[in-house]
C-alpha cells in the first residue's frame, strides 16, 4: 500500500518509539519542578525554553538538508544525544540544570523530527502525503499513548515499593534515557534510504500557514499549564491525571487520520476551515466551566483542532517551494509559538484566580478569528 512502504514504516516505527521516550516524563515534569521550588511562571519557562532551541533548529536543520546534508545523521545525532539528557534528569536536584537539560532536548528535537518530517514527505506520493503525515503522527501518538500506560505502572510500582514521591519521577527519567537509546539503535538501518529526491527549488514564502502554526503552538504548549490546573483547581492526584491524558489521546487517533483523509479528498483549506471552529468555540468558553466532565470535553476539542492541524499543515508546507526551509520554518513557527504560549500561560496562572488561571486558551483562541474570516471570504 501506498501509505505502508518499507522506507515509510521505519520513519513511522521512528516516531513511536521516539516519542513514547521523549514525552514519558512530560506529564510528571510540572509537578516535579514544582516540588524543587519552581513557580508557574518557571514551570511555563521549561516548555518555553524547549521550543525557542527547538524553533531555531528546526529551522537551520530544514536549510541545510535543502543543500544536501543527510537527514539520517541529523536524526542519529539528536536520538543519541537526547538519550543522554533523559539521563541527566535522573541526577538533576536544581531548576537551573532541569532548565538547561530541556534547552537541551529542545536542540535535539529540532534535528530530529524536522527531518524525519522531511523523509515522510519525500517517501509518500502527493495523492496520500496528508494522510502519510497524519499515519506518522499517529504513530507517534501511539508512542505517547504507551508512554501514558507505562507512566502509570511506574507511578504505581514506585508506590508499592515504597519509594518516595521524588524517588518514583526520577524512576521515569531513567526510563526514557533507556527508552531513548532503543530509538538511537533504531536509526542505524535508516542509512540505506535517506538519499533525498529534492525538487527544483521553487523559493520560500512567507505564508499565513506559518502565521496560524505559531498560534496553534502556543495552544499546544499550554498543557503544562492545564495539568497544573488539573491538580491544584480539580485536586486530581497525578495517576488520574496521566489517565486523562491517555483517554483523550486515544480519542484523538481516530479524529487526526478523518481530518487528514478528508483533506485529501475535499482540500485542505475546507477542512481546515471545520477544523478551527469548533477549537475556537471551545476555547473562548474553557475558562467558564467549573465541573470537571464538561472542562475535559472543551478540551478534547482544543486537542482535536491542534493534532488535525499538524499533518495538515505538513502536507500544505511541502508542496509549496522548498521542503527543507518550508518544514523547518513551520516547526520553527510552530516553536515560536510554544514559546510564548507557556510564558503568557504562567503569569496569568500565577496573577489570576479560579478557572481564569487558564484564559490563556481564550485569548489564543480569538487571535485564530481573523485567519479563519480571510479563510471564509477567499473561499467565497
Amino acid at each position: 500500500m501506498k501509505l505502508f512502504k518499507k522506507d515509510l514504516l521505519l520513519i513511522y516505527s521512528l516516531s513511536g518509539i521516539g516519542m513514547l521516550g521523549g514525552v514519558l516524563f512530560r506529564p510528571i515534569l510540572p509537578i516535579f519542578a514544582r516540588n524543587i521550588g519552581a513557580t508557574g511562571f518557571q514551570v511555563g519557562l521549561l516548555t518555553s525554553g524547549f521550543m525557542m532551541a527547538r524553533a531555531f533548529t528546526s529551522a537551520g536543520c530544514g536549510k541545510i538538508i535543502d543543500h544536501g546534508y543527510e537527514t539520517h545523521r541529523l536524526i542519529r545525532i539528536g536520538m543519541g544525544i537526547t538519550a543522554i539528557f533523559s539521563l541527566l534528569l535522573y541526577f538533576n536536584h536544581g531548576y537551573t540544570g532541569l532548565l538547561l537539560i530541556r534547552i537541551g532536548q529542545g536542540i535535539c528535537s529540532g534535528l530530529i523530527w524536522p527531518s524525519a518530517q522531511i523523509l515522510v514527505s519525500n517517501y509518500s506520493q502527493v495523492e496520500v502525503r496528508t494522510q502519510a503525515f497524519s499515519v506518522y503522527q499517529i504513530t507517534g501518538r501511539i508512542g505517547m499513548i504507551l508512554s501514558r500506560g507505562l507512566l502509570i505502572l511506574l507511578l504505581l510500582v514506585g508506590t508499592n515499593i515504597g519509594l518516595e514521591e521524588m524517588a518514583r519521577y526520577r524512576l521515569t527519567f531513567l526510563a526514557a534515557a533507556v527508552i531513548l537509546t532503543g530509538g538511537f539503535f533504531e536509526t542505524w538501518p535508516i542509512r540505506a534510504k535517506t538519499k533525498m529526491k529534492v525538487p527544483r527549488p521553487a523559493g520560500f514564502r512567507i505564508d499565513l500557514i506559518f502565521v496560524l502554526g505559531f498560534i496553534i503552538g502556543s495552544l499546544l504548549s499550554l498543557q503544562s499549564i492545564t495539568i497544573l490546573f488539573f491538580k491544584e483547581g480539580f485536586l486530581l492526584p497525578p495517576v488520574e491525571i496521566v489517565k486523562i491524558l491517555f483517554i483523550i489521546d486515544l480519542a484523538l487517533l481516530g479524529t487526526t487520520y478523518l481530518l487528514s483523509y478528508l483533506a485529501d479528498r475535499f482540500g485542505i483549506d475546507l477542512v481546515m476551515i471545520l477544523l478551527l471552529i469548533p477549537g475556537i468555540i471551545a476555547g473562548l468558553f474553557l475558562p467558564l466551566i467549573n465541573r470537571l466532565i464538561p472542562f475535559i470535553i472543551l478540551w478534547f476539542f482544543i486537542r482535536m483542532m491542534i493534532d488535525g492541524f499538524i499533518p495538515i499543515a505538513r502536507s500544505y508546507a511541502t508542496a509549496r517551494g522548498e521542503i527543507g526551509a518550508n518544514i523547518g520554518f513551520l516547526n520553527m513557527a510552530m516553536n515560536l509559538g510554544a514559546v510564548l504560549g507557556p510564558v503568557m500561560g504562567g503569569l496569568i496562572y500565577d496573577n489570576l484566580g479560579g478557572n481564569l488561571r487558564i484564559s490563556s486558551y481564550s485569548i489564543l483562541a480569538i487571535l485564530i478569528i481573523p485567519y479563519l474570516f480571510l479563510k471564509i471570504l477567499r473561499r467565497r
